[in-house]
């Protein structure tokens, strides 16, 4: 039989739950999490180089995602392997074989002690050339209602979409025309997933010296090149216009950092704070990064201060800094919204305003951004952690509370999942809009539109398109799990992109129609910016060639190649 090229697909990420707060328990979220030695990359190509992909399941076209859930203990050694979903016997078995067998991890920490924590594995099986259920042209069970409203379709955004008789393709461009060539001869970006645009800024690793630069949306190298450092706690990005970079001298645990803040024209201003930088996070949206700055103070003993600084170097928000041992993070201020940004201390959540005045007080164990006038809070109630939302005076703005965390108000709206599972959304006054659950749902996009899963069975399930009247416009059959208010398919100009795994995706829904378009030349397809009605993705084609494209026609911006000849 001929061997088939597999590609193996993983991606990690975490489930943020609560916290329990015994010893010895095991955790979701902490200070530092666990890593696998070497990071992600080295994940992936540990993952890659030991798959077997089972015999039988190749022969029958067997292929699809197994998620496997299991525990990092505090000596970094692997247990409790489970099945999160399964898929067949044969690919179970060599998911729960493949994590089982990896080395021990870094293990994570809070408030500096080892500590057990859960991670979760998606898997994904698949044979190059099987053409999915997902990636046929897929039959309306129920036909459409019409043009929304404001809603692009394929048609206005993928030039040259076509139909051969049994499947709608769109040629994504192959050849970069005129689109700026940025040389590489080996390079990896930041996550797991591919690539991201931060504020309008990709950072890329130049394999050849291990040092990050940065490029425009149009494929233009910052001035300076690659020559910022990185490590496992910390990758350089870019926010407020601004990025907080390192250079190193020295080795390991003796490697001393010089800090500078970068401008998007490669002016570099090193940091003068009167101390030195023990860890840092990365400038918000806002301009905003956290840092922990170690000073001596008059014993000449050692002072670790949790603080914040803005892209001039000067530090603010003076009232939200408190003192630590080193252990843990630099704290990180999320971004305005409503004018409220979230921020942390003593492990508990409030919400500061631009002025730096604390508004609501750091009182809850989790809360979410402000969307609309109202945020999702975690609180205690009658010995229960519950969610409720409040509004910008800290007040409590709907009186229903939720065991699940529930998502952000969008369009006037906002879905909520029960305690038994299911979904259903409701408005500002806490009223259910759907007569009858289902069993997902998303927020709703920028288009006015949004997602259900109307059928209980993942194998077999339909994708309903409804508007914010509540009505069905059209069905499908696509499974939308497991996406959920944190992780859901990607809008773009009145199309969605449906992942075959958590990191990619290669199907785009149209919503006017319901019919699922397939890239034919494409490997993968990654979001690549945070706008993404004018943004940028990533796309890897068959001969691994990488570009980022422009949404509107997949015109290539820019690609990435070697210099070698």
């Amino acid at each position: 039989m001929r061997t088939k090229r597999l590609l193996l697909i993983i991606a990690m990420f975490s489930i943020t739950l609560q916290v329990a707060a015994q010893s010895g328990t095991v955790y979701d979220v902490v200070d530092q999490m666990p890593a696998f030695p070497g990071g992600g990359s080295a994940l992936m190509n540990f993952l890659s180089q030991n798959i077997r992909y089972p015999a039988v399941a190749e022969e029958n076209g067997i292929q699809g995602r197994v998620i496997v859930t299991f525990v990092v203990n505090s000596d970094g050694s692997i247990s409790d392997t489970k099945l999160a979903k399964s898929v067949d016997p044969s690919l179970d078995k060599e998911a729960l074989r493949l994590v089982k067998s990896m080395p021990r991890w870094i293990p994570g920490r809070k408030n500096g002690t080892p500590v057990r924590v859960k991670y979760t594995i998606p898997v994904t099986f698949r044979i190059p050339g099987l053409v999915t259920q997902n990636q046929r042209q897929v039959q309306q069970s129920q036909p459409a209602t019409g043009k929304i409203d404001g809603v692009k379709g394929i048609e206005d955004v993928f030039k040259g979409a076509h139909n051969d008789g049994r499947y709608i393709y769109f040629n994504t461009s192959s050849q970069p025309g005129n689109a700026k060539k940025v040389a590489l001869n080996t390079y990896h970006f930041e996550n797991v997933d591919g690539a991201r645009f931060y504020d309008g800024m990709l950072g890329i690793v130049n394999e050849e010296n291990h040092r990050v630069g940065f490029v425009d949306e149009q494929g233009n190298l910052v001035p300076g090149g690659f020559k910022w450092g990185q490590d496992l706690n910390y990758f350089p990005r870019f926010g407020g216009g601004a990025a907080l970079v390192f250079t190193s001298s020295g080795m390991g645990s003796r490697a001393i950092h010089t800090w500078y803040i970068l401008d998007k024209s490669g002016n570099a201003t090193k940091l003068a704070l009167g101390g030195t930088i023990h860890k840092a996070s990365n400038f918000n949206e806002d301009g905003i990064a956290g840092i922990i700055l170690i000073t001596r103070n008059a014993k000449g003993r050692d002072v670790y201060t949790n603080m914040l600084i803005n892209t001039k170097g000067q530090k603010v928000f003076r009232n939200l800094w408190f003192d630590c041992n080193g252990w843990g993070d630099a704290q990180k201020l999320g971004k305005f919204c409503d004018g409220l940004a979230k921020f942390c201390k003593d492990g508990k959540y409030g919400y500061v305003n631009r002025a730096g005045t604390i508004v609501i007080p750091a009182k809850y164990n989790e809360v979410e951004d402000f969307s609309e006038g109202l945020a999702a809070v975690q609180t205690e109630i009658n010995g229960a952690l519950k969610w409720m939302y409040i509004d910008t005076s800290g007040s409590r703005a709907i009186q229903i509370v939720f065991t699940n965390k529930p998502g952000n108000f969008m369009k006037g709206y906002a879905p909520v999942k029960k305690a038994n599972g299911t979904y259903n959304y409701i408005n500002k006054n806490g009223e259910q809009m759907l007569s009858s659950d289902v069993y997902d749902a998303t927020e709703f996009y920028p288009n006015g539109c949004a997602l259900i899963q109307v059928d209980k069975i993942a194998s077999n399930s339909h994708t309903a398109v409804i508007t914010t009247s509540f009505k069905t416009h059209v069905i499908f059959k696509h499974d939308l799990e497991p996406y959920d208010n944190d992780s859901k398919p990607i809008y773009w100009n009145g199309l969605a992109l449906l992942s075959e795994s958590f990191t990619v995706g290669r199907n785009f829904l149209d919503f006017n129609t319901g019919i699922l378009y397939y890239p034919q030349n494409l490997e993968e397809v990654h979001v690549a910016s945070d706008n993404l009605i004018q943004g940028k993705m990533k796309v890897t084609y068959h001969d691994q060639k990488t570009a980022f494209a422009n949404i509107n026609g997949c015109r290539w911006a820019f690609y990435i190649d070697k210099d070698e000849f």
